[in-house]
């Protein structure tokens, strides 16, 4: 079996989506105490070989930095303090300050070749992340800045058990500085915010820098109110399906109790001559309320060779996001008992 010195902080980066390779070996010992991490930094990453005592992994490692080749002067007191291996983010603290070391680089650079447009931005994205760390990065001559990076971290909370990774803003801006992008990072375990863009609040991703400001602004709030809507969503999915057994859909058959996507409801309706069983099966998009629900209905009686008989998956008509989820849910109760009609008459054919 594969062992790895303090096993217990490589398994802390990974949950943190830190990217973890080269794992070695130091001494003859079947152990590897010594691996390569990519640090996520503006954008891009910073590239470390860290070296565990094989013999004391509690020690504190060795650190290189393999990528970028900076004249950047790290201290190993500074970065190792409080070296606390019994707190299994303890390489994270490290690396945390790795990226303040390299920020600080890239600032004083800043400072000598910023122009005046330059330093408009830099205060208005100071302005933006309030108390949050942004970080910089830098491609530049001796002359003149040629490209920025300002990263700028979106204050709000994502839940989840282990990574506290945030929404990133990646503010670009090219040599000719009269214009900005603005690239939207998520998460890797986030996969409910992978389409959130820029492009979906503007038509194009240049902006003047002129405005910088206000865009970035919008841009912000934004990006804040779509989270916003993703993340609750879950919540108001479940809601929608305690709402339909309220009012009288049917009887619960399966529902989905973890993400809440998916529901069924069984009735059964009395005929002239016999009960007809109908299954409604309810699919929800990780948008909704946004996206309008679709269905289907289904007999639950074997007919013609005992095949079940149903329709095809259809979305609700007069799907209003902006209502309340009681209302919506009236809405689509209609929508289902009007279909049934027509539904009745084509399984009686």
């Amino acid at each position: 079996m594969t062992e790895y010195a303090a096993s217990h902080l490589i398994v802390a980066l990974k949950e943190e989506e830190y990217k973890i390779s080269d794992f070695g070996k130091s001494t003859f010992l079947d152990i590897y105490d010594r691996f390569t991490v990519d640090i996520p930094y503006a954008n891009s990453y910073i590239k470390a070989r860290i070296m565990l005592n094989a013999t004391d992994p509690l020690l504190p490692p060795d650190l290189i930095i393999l990528y970028p080749i900076l004249d950047i002067q790290l201290d190993y007191i500074t970065l190792f303090r409080d070296w606390n291996p019994s707190d299994k983010k303890a390489f994270i603290k490290v690396f945390d300050r790795v990226k303040i070391k390299f920020t600080e680089f890239y600032l004083e650079i800043f400072s000598f070749l910023q122009t005046p447009s330059m330093t408009s931005v830099y205060k208005s994205c100071q302005q933006l992340s309030k108390d949050k760390p942004i970080e910089l990065l830098l491609s530049y001559d001796d002359q003149k800045i040629n490209d920025i990076i300002f990263s700028l971290p979106v204050p709000v909370t994502l839940a989840h058990e282990f990574c506290t990774r945030p929404v990133l803003c990646n503010i670009g801006i090219r040599n000719n500085y009269d214009k900005f992008s603005v690239e939207i990072s998520c998460p890797n375990w986030a996969s409910h915010l992978h389409g959130l863009s820029v492009g979906k609040f503007s038509q194009t991703n240049q902006f003047p820098i002129s405005k910088f400001e206000d865009i970035m602004r919008q841009i912000y709030n934004y990006v804040i109110k779509e989270i916003n809507s993703v993340y609750n969503s879950k919540d108001q999915r479940a809601i929608f399906f305690s709402e339909l057994y309220k009012i009288g859909l049917g009887v619960p058959l399966e529902v989905d109790t973890i993400d809440f996507l998916r529901a069924s409801f069984h009735i059964e309706i009395t005929g002239i001559l016999e009960i007809e069983i109908i299954n409604i099966v309810v699919i929800l998009e990780k948008d909704f309320p946004k996206s309008s629900p679709i269905y289907k209905l289904r007999s639950m009686k074997g007919i013609r060779f005992e095949e079940l008989r149903e329709k095809k998956y259809v979305k609700v008509r007069g799907w209003d996001q902006d209502l309340e989820i009681n209302p919506l849910a009236e809405h689509f109760k209609k929508i289902v008992n009007d279909e049934m009609k027509s539904f009745f008459t084509w399984i009686k054919s």
